[in-house]
C-alpha cells in the first residue's frame, strides 16, 4: 500500500489497511483487528506511512525514513499531533530485533502526544536485514 493521507476516511480504506497490516496471530508481539478498528473509528483524517532502516541504528532509521514520508504526504499537518497511533514493526527472521533496539522505539513514543492512544506490535518477515515500520495515525492537528 502506498503512504496516504485522506480527510474524513469512508469505510472502504479499512479491509486495505487490515491487510496492509497483516493481523497474524503468530506475530511475536500482535496487534489485534479491533485495535486498529478503535483508531479508525470516528476520525476526522487518518494518515498511513511506512519507513525502512538498515544499519546500526535500523528502528531509528526506519521511524525518521516513516516520519519525513508523512511530511512530505501531509506537509499542512504534524504527525506528532495524532490523537492515536498504531505502528507495527517488521524485523526479519534472520536478524530479530535487539532490547537494545528499544531505546529508538522509547525516543519515538516520548515525541507523541502525553495523551495520544497508542498501541504497538512486531512481526517477522523471512528475508533482509532491515526493519520495516508501518504507522497509521489519526486526527493529526494542522500546523
Amino acid at each position: 500500500m502506498e503512504s496516504r493521507f485522506i480527510m474524513n476516511p469512508a469505510e472502504e480504506i479499512i479491509r486495505e489497511v487490515e491487510l496492509w497490516f497483516g493481523f497474524f496471530d503468530g506475530d511475536p508481539i500482535r496487534l489485534d483487528i479491533d485495535e486498529f478498528h478503535h483508531l479508525i473509528s470516528g476520525t476526522r483524517n487518518v494518515i498511513f506511512v511506512e519507513g525502512y532502516g538498515d544499519g546500526i541504528n535500523r528502528v531509528g532509521n526506519a521511524f525518521d525514513t516513516a516520519l519525513v514520508e508523512a511530511m512530505r504526504i501531509a506537509p499542512n499537518f504534524d504527525i506528532m499531533s495524532a490523537e492515536r497511533f498504531l505502528f507495527q514493526i517488521c524485523d526479519s527472521v534472520g536478524n530479530p530485533m535487539k532490547m537494545d533496539e528499544m531505546i529508538s522505539v522509547q525516543t519515538f513514543l516520548n515525541q507523541l502526544d502525553f495523551n495520544a492512544d497508542v498501541a504497538w506490535g512486531l512481526s517477522h518477515r523471512e528475508s533482509g536485514e532491515g526493519v520495516l515500520i508501518k504507522i497509521a495515525a489519526t486526527n493529526l492537528s494542522r500546523k
